[in-house]
């Protein structure tokens, strides 16, 4: 039923949302004195309050905004390759029904347009915008972000002729692997860019707030095997087995649970506790996470489309 463009497209629009909302609150709780200044409106020749980002804010901020538009972008775009046709997507907008599907496509449309508008205004340092739109936008993208990194997984639970995907658990573990997803790549933006260094006492801030988000993560993975494994119908049982010791062990065991959870999670622990952090050092956990998040895609996805769940009738 879902095709590989799904799980890219689960995978991007988490990850892009994730990082919206992370550099909405930064743009939000932004020392309004750093970012903005006092000027004069072209047209109504009175004082209004204007963006002016110094470039140590524009470093941080303008490249994560990009990376996030992107994933976003690839994101719709492998919807759009799993629907076949560029007509198809467009009939969502078109002719929209009173679905999830329909829902999250005109939610990811809008903040595709946001984040790109982000970014542009960043990249300008904010010349010529004026700070009160700009922190509408960033309040746009968290509300909007929000429900992006929640829909990836009320997609899949609201299915109940796949009774494994048919729980509350689902829509928690994605919005919680996909916050944490968004981190990891604001994470890599910022060692990139240079900007981890600049700020510094920020990302160790953020490195706090993943380790939370992949303790919760892993907390969300066994309440989701414990529910599965006490699923009445069968075929839920089935995907639990084929998570732990079926054919989709190696992926689900190494590379969601040790991989893309408990790996990074030693080290964001280890690092607080050793005082000791490099670029290198967030590069290598953020990939971690990221592929991690990936592999946890593929995994749910897999299972629940095993051919036998779909001869279920419930």
């Amino acid at each position: 039923m879902f095709s590989s463009f799904v799980v890219g497209y689960l995978f991007l629009g988490g990850t892009g949302a994730g990082a919206c909302v992370l550099l909405a609150l930064f743009g939000l709780l932004a020392p309004r004195n750093r970012v903005s200044t006092m000027g004069m409106s072209s047209r109504a020749r009175k004082p209004v309050r204007l963006m002016r980002a110094p470039h140590a804010y524009v470093q941080l901020m303008a490249p994560a905004f990009t990376a996030a538009c992107a994933a976003l972008v690839v994101g719709a775009l492998f919807l759009m390759l799993d629907l076949g046709s560029v007509e198809k997507a467009l009939l969502l907008f078109a002719f929209p029904t009173p679905t999830y599907l329909t829902f999250g496509a005109y939610a990811l449309a809008l903040l595709m347009a946001v984040s790109l508008l982000l970014s542009h205004a960043w990249w300008s340092g904010g010349s010529r915008w004026r700070y009160g739109a700009v922190q509408a936008l960033h309040a746009c993208a968290l509300v909007v972000g929000i429900v992006v990194m929640v829909y990836t997984g009320l997609l899949l639970a609201d299915m109940p002729a796949v009774p494994f995907w048919h729980t509350a658990w689902v829509p928690v573990l994605f919005a919680l692997s996909a916050f944490s997803c968004g981190c990891a790549l604001v994470l890599a933006c910022a060692g990139f860019t240079g900007a981890l260094d600049r700020f510094a006492s920020l990302f160790r801030r953020v490195a706090c707030l993943d380790e939370i988000l992949l303790a919760l993560e892993a907390s969300a993975l066994v309440a989701l095997v414990v529910v599965g494994m006490s699923n009445p119908y069968e075929v839920a049982g089935s995907a639990v087995d084929s998570l732990l010791a079926g054919g989709y062990a190696g992926a689900f065991v190494g590379g969601v649970l040790c991989l893309g959870v408990c790996f990074p999670l030693v080290l964001e622990v280890g690092s607080q506790l050793l005082k000791a952090r490099s670029t290198a050092f967030a590069l290598v956990v953020s990939s971690a996470v990221l592929a991690g998040g990936l592999m946890l895609r593929y995994c749910i996805v897999a299972v629940g489309a095993h051919p036998e769940v779909w001869t279920v009738v419930l």
